[in-house]
């Protein structure tokens, strides 16, 4: 993802990387537990990056400095790459639940039970009458 000047990565060697787009060097890096296939994402109020790890956990990271701001644990890994709509953080994991968590807090809002281990990232439609999400993608049954 690149956001503000910044190229976000998620690694098999467990970290989150920020490179400069200008410079090409590292802002800062942050470690995780396990690796990271999941694809950052921002919270632009809050200027706050989102990846889900396989250690289970969906973090916030402070786009500018690194540091952790919070952490919320899902059931299982997290392989797919969390949707922001507003302030909610959509996210799946192999624990069979799709989750919705506020972004600015890490708060759970609701979980749903899927019956699916998913690798799919979630779709939200708004349809003018509230937010609706699904999962798209590959689930494993």
């Amino acid at each position: 993802m690149i956001y503000g000047g910044m190229c976000l990565i998620g690694a098999t060697d467990y970290d989150i990387y920020c490179i400069d787009t200008i410079s090409g060097l590292l802002r800062w890096k942050y470690h995780t537990l396990e690796r990271v296939n999941s694809s950052p994402t921002i919270h632009e109020a809050t200027n706050t990056v989102l990846v889900g790890s396989y250690d289970f956990n969906l973090y916030a990271i402070d786009h500018v400095s690194g540091t952790l701001l919070w952490k919320y644990p899902a059931g299982s890994l997290i392989k797919s790459s969390p949707v922001v709509f507003g302030d909610l953080v959509y996210f799946t994991s192999f624990d069979r639940y799709i989750y919705c968590v506020d972004a600015r807090d890490g708060q759970l809002v609701w979980k749903q039970f899927m019956n699916a281990n998913s690798q799919g990232s979630p779709i939200v439609d708004d349809l003018k009458a509230g937010a609706f999400s699904t999962e798209s993608g590959m689930s494993k049954y």
